[in-house]
């Protein structure tokens, strides 16, 4: 699965995608072809198990999870992103994403959060989207904003963001 932006490419990961993460070379410069950096290949080495566990049973559904971001440019990879599973029993599903240092403050994350709502909302059970971010996190709370979501509750230093699907 693809979605495909001005300057990205997302690509949603597949169980064998998620493996070969898992697998890749922690001193390698590239993965599925793409460049990456040490950084981004630390960070989502050390995430990826907990995808595997999540899709050993679902593999269909890799979609829901893990989505790799793409400088299309560039051809490397600049982040991650994704959701923390299919809707739920309300249609809502939680969105996450992570920009490498690097490529920060470029508008990256506001292009890649707003192609995987667009995508998330041409599927039926999908009624909203929410997220979640610390309340000093000023560029996830710019992204949430950019995105129209409407923050529903804070507590505990967190901030908690809900976008209905229209």
């Amino acid at each position: 699965m693809i979605v495909k932006t001005e300057r990205l490419k997302l690509i949603a990961c597949n169980y064998d995608m998620i493996l070969e993460i898992i697998n890749s070379d922690i001193g390698s410069d590239k993965l599925f072809n793409y460049n990456i950096s040490q950084l981004e290949l630390k960070k989502i080495k050390k995430i990826a198990p907990v995808f595997k566990g999540l899709l050993k049973e679902k593999k269909d559904k890799y979609y829901w999870y893990m989505w790799i971001i793409v400088n299309i440019e560039l051809n490397t990879i600049i982040g991650d992103a994704g959701f923390k599973g299919k809707p739920n029993n309300e249609g809502l599903i939680d969105i996450g994403y992570s920009i490498d240092e690097k490529y920060r403050k470029n508008g990256f994350a506001t292009e890649c959060a707003n192609g995987l709502v667009k995508w998330a909302f041409t599927k039926k059970k999908v009624k909203g989207i929410t997220a979640a971010c610390k309340e000093n996190n000023t560029n996830s709370i710019n992204v949430l904003l950019k995105l129209n979501m409407k923050k529903i509750l804070h507590e505990n230093g967190f901030m908690y963001w809900k976008l209905k699907n229209s």
